[in-house]
């Protein structure tokens, strides 16, 4: 990294003004930021249907009163 003027500093020859790399800095903690906050809300939510399907299932499926209503529940 070379001091070239007063706002303008080189990496790997080109030119890159402070300024620039710092949006692009805060940008990319921002994109980080919105990732984790997306991964958790998916997260709550898979977490809620999970719940519901956990619910919903346990009303539906009644156990057999007979072998017969076993063998029948298995074969589909």
């Amino acid at each position: 990294m070379q001091k070239v003027g007063k706002l303008d500093t080189q990496v790997n020859g080109q030119s890159i003004q402070p300024c620039k790399l710092r949006i692009r800095l805060i940008r990319c903690r921002n994109n980080t930021t919105r990732k984790q906050e997306v991964k958790a809300s998916v997260q709550e939510l898979a977490s809620r249907a999970t719940s519901r399907v956990k619910a919903v299932a346990a009303e539906k499926i009644t156990p057999p009163n007979s072998a017969y209503q076993f063998e029948v529940s298995w074969r589909g």
